[in-house]
């Protein structure tokens, strides 16, 4: 994002997010989160937001780049989020499991 609030670069080809010349400012964006995220990132700001874009929820991160003015951000799908955690859980109570197993087959 550039320091006028536009999206200088995006994978985006639609929506609010994709790069289009003479872009809209985001921090006029109708979606109340991307405006305050996009405030924030203009006035050089670094975070964690979550944000609605087009109807699906997003996490935003958001640092700038103080030699141009600009700011870098990445967003991922919020339920991709929780399906890493969901993942990593299971994962470790199987491996709490497996543990309790072998330990049960030593004590016995």
């Amino acid at each position: 994002m550039n320091e006028n609030g536009e999206v200088i670069f995006s994978s985006f080809t639609s929506g609010e997010l994709a790069t289009v010349l003479d872009g809209q400012d985001l921090r006029k964006s109708s979606g109340e989160s991307l405006a305050y995220a996009a405030k924030k990132m203009v006035g050089g700001s670094n975070g964690i937001s979550a944000v609605t874009i087009d109807n699906e929820e997003y996490i935003l991160a958001y640092a700038p780049i103080k030699s141009i003015g600009w700011s870098f951000a990445a967003l991922t799908l919020r339920k991709n989020i929780g399906a890493a955690a969901m993942e990593s859980r299971d994962y470790f109570l199987d491996q709490i499991e497996l543990f309790l197993r072998n330990l049960n087959k030593i004590l016995h």
